[in-house]
């Protein structure tokens, strides 16, 4: 099996706890990516003062909130912005490129963990993904931020 961070273990119990709108248990995570403000996978440094997203592939669910059902063979998963304490759901379906599910506040336990866990992050194992979960990540990072004439980063 996959070896995520023991300090990210209360993000994992919460959502592999949860259920979706259909009842179904939110499911497993099948691999994870940590990116840091510029959509650069974090360094040995972590991400410095830039946001932090957590982008978790989940496994065993399909359930879409915008089609309101599990889709047929495109998957789900949660993006969680540890800047934020929030987290939400998208997926790889084309007609729900654009769509993002409801926001859902993090639990403050949760929230103090992995930010203590984003300023010293563990050795990440290397994941090798798929196309639609490469281009999820880059509509997700375009969606977000946008380099300005001099290079600085700003959010849209």
């Amino acid at each position: 099996g996959r070896h995520f961070p023991p300090e990210w273990k209360c993000l994992w119990d919460l959502v592999t706890g949860e259920t979706s709108d259909d009842g179904m248990p939110r499911g497993p995570i099948r691999s994870y990516v940590h990116l840091c403000s510029g959509g650069e996978a974090e360094g040995e440094g972590g991400c410095g003062n830039g946001a932090h997203f957590l982008i978790l592939n989940l496994a065993k669910n399909r359930y879409c909130e915008r089609v309101g059902r599990q889709h047929k063979s495109n998957g789900v998963y949660l993006v969680v912005d540890l800047t934020a304490g929030t987290y939400y759901q998208k997926c790889y379906d084309p007609d729900c490129r654009h769509f993002r599910g409801r926001t859902k506040v993090l639990p403050l336990h949760v929230l103090a963990s992995l930010q203590a866990q984003a300023q010293a992050p563990p050795e990440l194992e290397r994941v090798e993904e798929d196309a639609a979960f490469l281009n999820a990540i880059d509509e997700l990072e375009s969606s977000y931020f946008v380099l300005s004439q001099d290079d600085s980063i700003r959010s849209n």
